[in-house]
C-alpha cells in the first residue's frame, strides 16, 4: 500500500477501509478486500488476520463481510486462509456475469426495473439486458 505504516498496521486498515466504505455495493467491497488481501500475503500475520476478521464479522452490516470475517476466524493457518480468500476471489470474479445471466429472462420480460439497491450485481443484470438489447427504464430508489 505504500503508506509507510507497519504491514500490520497497513492489513488493519484494509479491514477498516471496507467496513467504512458505504460507496460501492457489497460485493464489490468483498472483492477489493479479498484482492487487496491477497496482494499482501506475505505480509500477514495471523494476529492481525483474526482482529480484522473480528471488526468486520462483528460491525458490518454488509452480510457477505461479515461471513468473510467468520470464515477467516476459522481458519487454523495461514496457508487455509490464502486458500479460501482464493477460492472466494475466483467466485466473485464470475458473480457479476452469473447474475447478468440469471436476471437477465427476469428483465427482459418487464419494460421497467425498480430496485432499492445500486449494488454490483444489479449493474451487472441490467447492463447485460442493455447489452442484449433492453431499453426499458431503470428506477433507482433512494433510501
Amino acid at each position: 500500500m505504500g503508506s509507510g505504516l507497519p504491514w500490520d498496521m497497513d492489513l488493519s486498515l484494509l479491514f477498516q477501509e471496507a467496513l467504512a466504505d458505504h460507496q460501492q455495493g457489497a460485493t464489490d467491497v468483498e472483492r477489493s478486500l479479498t484482492r487487496r488481501l491477497l496482494e499482501h500475503r506475505e505480509h500477514w500475520d495471523r494476529e492481525v488476520l483474526c482482529q480484522g476478521a473480528l471488526l468486520i464479522s462483528q460491525h458490518s452490516s454488509m452480510a457477505n463481510l461479515r461471513r468473510l470475517g467468520m470464515t477467516l476466524m476459522d481458519c487454523p493457518t495461514l496457508e487455509e486462509i490464502e486458500r479460501r480468500l482464493s477460492e472466494r476471489q475466483g467466485v466473485l470474479d464470475q458473480l457479476n456475469q452469473l447474475f447478468a445471466q440469471a436476471g437477465f429472462d427476469l428483465v427482459m420480460r418487464h419494460s421497467c426495473v425498480v430496485t432499492i439497491s445500486r449494488s454490483s450485481a444489479v449493474e451487472a443484470v441490467l447492463i447485460g439486458a442493455f447489452e442484449r438489447g433492453w431499453s426499458g427504464r431503470v428506477v433507482v430508489l433512494d433510501g
